[in-house]
């Protein structure tokens, strides 16, 4: 996890619970909490998961030079938006990250795009979240989460991904080239089954953002005006001080 840059996707591992891995090509194994294994057992619709044999080694160093025990090896199934995968992962009790491997990335034949912030399998491409630090003072404001709204009816077709022009709900100030965190009404998914992207964002013009989602059933989707699709969750002085959106000419 060294580095300038740290890019995500979300996997969904059943219809309440789904969370952003770290894509990480320097990791050999996929790696999950032991936290998040608790939260599996005890949530009713989990897809499958089993217990499968440890591996040799008893431990793995992260790339912070930590060495981590290894607690257990696990199959889990989930899903990145349409595509339902299972996969072998390492539960880790001391660490707080989902990280998706390098076996990962080859089994499935993936590639990246770092100009687009794409990343691309066989039969499905996915926009990911990429952050890295910066040096230099931001704005500040006193606003933390606003919501984000579209701005019109809008018609998604099956397994269609589309850009939602989308305004921030009324505030006393004009957040225009604000930076913060989009993050996906988890409640909108799962009521109409899409998936929403999550990332960092700058406010444009009249307090305008844009939003990427993605209809993964098979019929039509209709997100009514004024949706509240996300959450737009302003960067903290100190937030601001570390992070700004990846050149989309990078």
């Amino acid at each position: 996890m060294e580095g300038t840059t740290l890019s995500y996707i979300k996997l969904k591992f059943s219809p309440i619970i789904s969370r952003k891995a770290l894509i990480d090509t320097g990791a050999c194994s996929n790696v999950f909490s032991q936290q998040l294994f608790d939260e599996l057992c005890q949530d009713d619709f989990v897809a499958s998961h089993m217990e499968v044999p440890k591996p040799e080694m008893k431990s793995v160093k992260m790339a912070s030079g930590q060495t981590v025990a290894i607690d257990k090896q696990l199959k889990v199934s989930f899903r990145i938006a349409h595509r339902h995968f299972t996969e072998i992962f390492l539960v880790l009790p001391t660490t707080d990250s989902i990280i998706s491997g390098n076996q990962f990335l080859r089994d499935h034949n993936t590639l990246m795009s770092p100009k687009n912030n794409i990343l691309h399998f066989p039969d499905l491409s996915i926009q990911i979240n990429k952050i890295k630090p910066m040096e230099g003072p931001r704005r500040t404001t006193s606003f933390k989460k606003v919501p984000v709204c579209s701005i019109k009816k809008q018609t998604i077709e099956p397994f269609q991904q589309i850009v939602l022009h989308c305004k921030l709900a009324k505030t006393t100030d004009n957040l225009q080239s604000f930076s913060g965190v989009i993050t996906p009404n988890e409640n909108l998914e799962r009521e109409l089954d899409i998936a929403i992207t999550s990332f960092l964002s700058t406010v444009a013009t009249d307090n305008s953002v844009y939003v990427s989602v993605f209809n993964i059933t098979d019929h039509p989707i209709t997100l009514p005006v004024k949706s509240e699709v996300a959450e737009f969750d302003v960067l903290t002085a100190a937030q601001a001080e570390r992070l700004l959106p990846i050149d989309p000419n990078w």
